[in-house]
């Protein structure tokens, strides 16, 4: 295939870009942060979910409180009353004696509540503490998920970036080069994994490194400047001793 120098060497940083641009995109694919924030997201979903049974059993605790708080104080309204009624009753010893009884349960039955309102209140300290754990595991492990994701957006759009340009320079140089030429380059580089030129050097392919024998250099060597390699079929630019 006939070639003037100019459109070898266009097509040789045409190829170059396409190395270039192929490289970037795979890099973005390697990059380690997704794999990095599938984890730390998986494990703030743990943690999210032990925040939420912590703060449901201190709510249970605290609900439980209030209750025992609630009836403590009905309890006092309840004292007061019957101590009225035995200040104020005179004569019938029985019914004094009977206040009093009913007295004595509700001072026993508000003492069981205070031991029970205390245990409650400790109980709710140490899951608050817990708690207020969760929440500091929760806002450090977002962060470093914001931190992955922020880095992964400024690799990857480097690269992508990188990429971008190479196309862009490729299709200004691709103006340049005959119909022809560009469509065996491309032929070659799809038909080849990504990779569409090689150039003879010793005697081989440069890409797939593949020794070729006499008969078939004279036949490239006939073909020069622009051929194709026999072998993994890849456009070779062929330099005229």
């Amino acid at each position: 295939m006939q070639a003037s120098a100019d459109e070898l060497k266009i097509l040789a940083r045409i190829a170059d870009l396409d190395t270039a641009s192929t490289r970037a995109e795979k890099e973005i694919t390697q990059l380690e942060q997704p794999a990095k924030i599938d984890e730390i997201r998986a494990k703030l979903e743990g943690v999210k979910k032990k925040r939420a049974e912590i703060e449901a059993m201190l709510k249970a605790a605290q609900d439980k409180f209030d209750q025992l708080a609630e009836e403590d104080a009905d309890l006092e309204k309840r004292a007061a009353e019957v101590q009225h009624k035995i200040d104020t009753t005179e004569g019938d010893h029985r019914i004094i004696g009977s206040l009093t009884a009913d007295l004595a349960a509700i001072v026993e039955r508000r003492e069981k509540l205070d031991e029970q309102m205390t245990e409650l209140d400790a109980k709710s300290d140490e899951i608050s503490k817990v708690a207020a754990q969760a929440g500091q595991a929760v806002a450090q492990i977002s962060a470093t998920e914001q931190g992955l994701i922020k880095s992964y957006k400024e690799q990857a759009g480097e690269l992508r970036s990188a990429s971008l340009t190479a196309q862009d320079e490729k299709k200004q140089l691709s103006a340049k080069l005959s119909s022809e030429i560009l469509q065996a380059y491309e032929t070659a580089r799809k038909a080849a994994g990504g990779i569409g030129l090689a150039h003879l050097q010793d005697a081989s392919c440069s890409v797939c490194r593949t020794q070729i024998d006499e008969n078939k250099l004279l036949q490239l060597e006939a073909e020069a400047p622009l051929t194709n390699c026999p072998f993994c079929k890849r456009l070779l630019i062929v330099d005229k001793e």
